[in-house]
């Protein structure tokens, strides 16, 4: 047994290296293991396999926008508490045990209670909006923050900044334009191609879905170039078409000599911006923003069509009206149909069974709640829960068409005229879409900017402080930190640079 220390000689030391594992080990010239002490110069480490960054993205980015939505939140807070503590010493903090209190009677809290039952009188906080808005008198200041913090919170998406949008102003036809002549220029510039793209073949309007728009843009281009081949051609016009339709879109043969890109859809704003910081070449930047304001257009168009020319929140109540005549529609179809009602409320008992499943299902606790965990578990389609499934986001909205498809089967509803109507609105998404969907995603600041100064010019006619407080309440909403800013912690951590800081850099 050779000790290592002991060797005056040369020596060797091996090592593997590999994904998930790496070895050692220090030999003589003869190949013998050397020891220290009494133990062999050998050893292995294993370890779990690296995974790619895009594992911890999308949690990491989710987090760091709860966190600023937050902020917003404490500043409007900071903002409102020297006019409502005084009325309401325990608002802010009630507020932020909502999550736990549920809507429980504030017997020992009159003031809460008051004020609950003042707040939910308000169907939605869009219905709340357009009363800041339009009413003739002073209304309670929380619910103006209740109404301003909704908006500054979310906020919307700023990839159409510095443009001039409004609720009266969405036009696609000059964001088509655009694309196409962002298209072109890529293709001439970074491709050497041509692309041409026949506006006269477009129709475009809030009704068209996502797959008659991605259709549409597919068959109006045509690309051409000296050496493009055939499958070329059709995979660039499909990566183009997806990404203004809003699916994950392939750009890697988009880009010239470029590794693959992994598919990025521009309805997904995190992950979009994601993607510009990370892997997108800088040429192709512009085409993806010209697909997000076209893609935002079309979304806006179908969202502001309820209520033409009136602001986001004047729509989201005529939509939320339009979505309780639908629900009053397929309940009286269910009841004629399924439940087989007669003049006098009688009712077949089987088909009254399936009535009952299909809009109710199992409660909490608390008995006016739907329980979402054993619906869930219960929800089937031979045990058809399908709109308790479908409002409490356990089923998709093709899965509930589907569903409701299926209520009606083997009826005389498919001859009824109403059915037709409800089933042809469904295949255009336009029967009981929510108002809060991923297509509020396409929402731009702009719009939340709009009510929020309608509200202010209103009650600040009652409240001066309201007026002095607007610019600040807009710098907080269009305050951002851009993707390509470092970390800004000020903080010393270990050694320091001449700045006094390692870390705060911009």
């Amino acid at each position: 047994m050779k000790k290592l220390k002991q060797m005056s000689g040369p020596y060797s030391i091996g090592f593997e290296l590999s994904s998930t594992a790496q070895g050692f080990v220090a030999t003589d010239p003869n190949g013998n293991v050397l020891y220290h002490g009494k133990q062999p110069v050998m050893g292995t480490r294993v370890f779990k396999e690296g995974q790619h960054a895009a594992e911890a993205r999308m949690p990491r980015t989710s987090r760091r926008g709860i966190q600023r939505r937050r902020g917003r939140e404490h500043e409007m807070e900071r903002v409102f508490a020297p006019v409502i503590s005084p009325i309401d010493p325990d608002f802010f903090i009630r507020r932020r045990m909502s999550y736990k209190l549920g809507k429980i009677r504030f017997e020992s809290d009159p003031i809460g209670f008051s004020y609950s039952r003042l707040f939910h009188s308000f169907p939605t906080l869009a219905h709340l909006d357009v009363a800041l808005m339009e009413a003739d008198s002073a209304m309670d200041p929380r619910l103006i923050f209740e109404a301003v913090a909704n908006h500054v919170v979310r906020r919307g998406h700023f990839l159409l900044e510095n443009q001039n949008v409004s609720s009266t102003n969405s036009d696609i036809d000059t964001q088509v334009a655009n694309y196409a002549e962002v298209l072109v220029s890529y293709f001439e510039d970074t491709l050497d191609e041509r692309i041409e793209l026949s506006l006269e073949a477009l129709d475009i309007n809030g009704n068209v879905t996502a797959r008659e728009l991605q259709k549409q843009f597919a068959s109006a281009m045509c690309v051409s170039g000296d050496d493009i081949q055939k499958k070329t051609e059709k995979a660039q016009i499909k990566a183009i078409a997806d990404l203004v339709a809003g699916y994950k879109a392939d750009l890697t043969v988009l880009v010239p000599d470029a590794e693959k890109l992994p598919k990025v859809s521009i309805s997904d704003g995190d992950a979009l911006e994601e993607f510009l910081a990370d892997s997108c070449p800088d040429s192709l930047v512009p085409v993806l923003m010209a697909a997000q304001a076209l893609y935002t257009s079309w979304k806006l168009q179908g969202m502001l069509s309820y209520a033409p020319g009136k602001s986001l929140s004047h729509n989201q109540v005529a939509q939320h009206d339009v979505y309780g005549k639908q629900l009053r529609m397929l309940k009286d179809l269910a009841l004629k149909y399924v439940a087989k009602q007669d003049a006098n409320g009688n009712v077949d008992e089987d088909g009254f069974k399936d009535y009952v499943r299909f809009f109710g299902g199992p409660k909490r606790e608390d008995g006016y709640r739907y329980d979402k965990v054993q619906v869930k578990k219960q929800d089937s389609p031979k045990n058809n829960m399908g709109y308790t499934a479908y409002n409490l986001n356990v089923l998709g909205y093709e899965e509930f068409a589907k569903r409701v498809e299926l209520l009606f089967k083997d009826t005389d509803a498919v001859d009824d005229s109403q059915y037709k109507t409800m089933m042809e609105a469904f295949a255009n998404h336009a029967f009981l879409r929510r108002i809060h969907t991923v297509d509020n995603a396409a929402i731009p600041y702009q719009l939340h900017a709009e009510v929020i100064n309608r509200i202010i010019d209103n009650q600040g006619r009652f409240y001066p402080w309201l007026i002095d407080a607007r610019e600040h309440i807009l710098k907080v909403l269009t305050s951002r930190i851009p993707y390509y800013v470092g970390p800004l912690d000020s903080t010393d951590h270990g050694k320091a640079g001449e700045n006094g800081t390692r870390f705060a850099y911009i």
